[in-house]
């Protein structure tokens, strides 16, 4: 591009020199040479990088149909055909065209873009004093960090990723303070400069800050708090939690604790969400094999299971990410070992 962009203002030099006074010395043909061979090389080029933009802007997936009538279907699978599945694949999360998947099976998180391409790889080291890491859930920041369960630490890794270079480990939430039992930290999400992290032992939401430091519980005190708390999101002023043992939702207001909300649920065992949307959430049954979208009265909008949708042979749904852009649910599936991306009408 340096030799394209040199040659732009030497051609208009000699534009100037044909088209001034004639009593001036002719140009030779033979300097003219260069400049069709400069212009070539600049058609060559834009054709180079329109057919790079194509190649980048290529969606493999499959579209919604026409038919209006048709709220949900299988836009595609990765990995591939023909590549290894994932490794016990269990959370996921999206930030712009990334996607990151937890391989609890193999202690990494696999990063694709949005079309299933692999991009690269965390490896994840175990904590001091342990031999193995159980990585389990991901959430991504809005400053191009992302923060990784570890449930055999137990503790929550932050890193951050950048298109180049391996990612940096920045620090570790700080869990507990000295002398108190360890958390068992489950599902974690973050929202407005702060990490919410389900603790399946206090069964409360413990809450950072952008440095990883400790400030706040939520639903501490609670009778029934959340069992197994597998799924969270933060929307508007409530932090919505599954309690996936006891099959119910709960939603706690983050301005006051004792503000309390419970949905009963339908579902077998309601685990991971994710927010869909401005107003909906997905909710993914795990032991129910399905995924279901709920509008903001908790009325379910679309189902995707084996039977209701066509090639969505899921088997042990686990994660779920929403990707905004083309209105995409992207569910993990364990048993698998893949991703099935859904097209979702809104």
């Amino acid at each position: 591009m340096a030799t394209a962009s040199s040659a732009t203002p030497s051609c208009r030099d000699r534009s100037s020199a044909l088209t001034s006074s004639t009593t001036e010395a002719p140009v030779a043909p033979g300097r003219r040479i260069p400049i069709a061979a400069a212009g070539a090389a600049l058609v060559v080029m834009l054709a180079a990088s329109a057919a790079l933009v194509a190649h980048l802007s290529h969606d493999p997936f499959a579209d919604l149909p026409d038919n209006p009538s048709v709220t949900v279907n299988l836009a595609g699978v990765f990995p591939a055909d023909g590549e290894d599945p994932l490794q016990k694949p269990r959370g996921i999360a999206i930030a712009g065209n990334r996607v990151y998947v937890v391989e609890t099976g193999a202690d990494r998180v696999s990063v694709f873009d949005r079309y299933g391409k692999r991009k690269g790889e965390i490896t994840l080291l175990p904590a001091q004093g342990r031999e193995r890491v159980v990585a389990t859930y991901v959430a991504c920041t809005d400053d191009g960090r992302i923060a990784v369960v570890d449930l055999e630490g137990p503790r929550v890794m932050v890193f951050r990723v950048t298109a180049r270079g391996p990612a940096e480990p920045l620090f570790e939430l700080a869990i507990g303070a000295e002398g108190d039992e360890p958390m068992h930290p489950g599902a974690i999400t973050y929202a407005d400069g702060v990490f919410y992290v389900a603790d399946s032992r206090s069964q409360t939401i413990q809450m950072y800050d952008d440095a990883g430091e400790h400030i706040g519980v939520l639903g501490d005190g609670l009778q029934e708090p959340p069992f197994y708390p597998g799924g969270i999101v933060v929307r508007d002023e409530d932090v919505v939690v599954t309690s996936a043992n006891d099959s119910r939702i709960l939603t706690l207001g983050r301005g006051a604790a004792d503000t309390f909300d419970e949905i009963a649920s339908s579902l077998i065992f309601p685990d991971s969400m994710t927010a869909v949307g401005d107003d909906r959430l997905a909710v993914v049954d795990s032991l129910g094999d399905a995924v279901y979208v709920y509008d903001a009265d908790w009325r379910a909008t679309h189902a995707i299971s084996a039977r209701q949708v066509a090639g969505a042979n899921i088997q042990e749904p686990s994660g779920v990410a929403w990707e905004p852009g083309h209105r995409r649910l992207y569910v993990v599936d364990v048993e698998r070992g893949s991703v099935y991306v859904f097209n979702v009408r809104l």
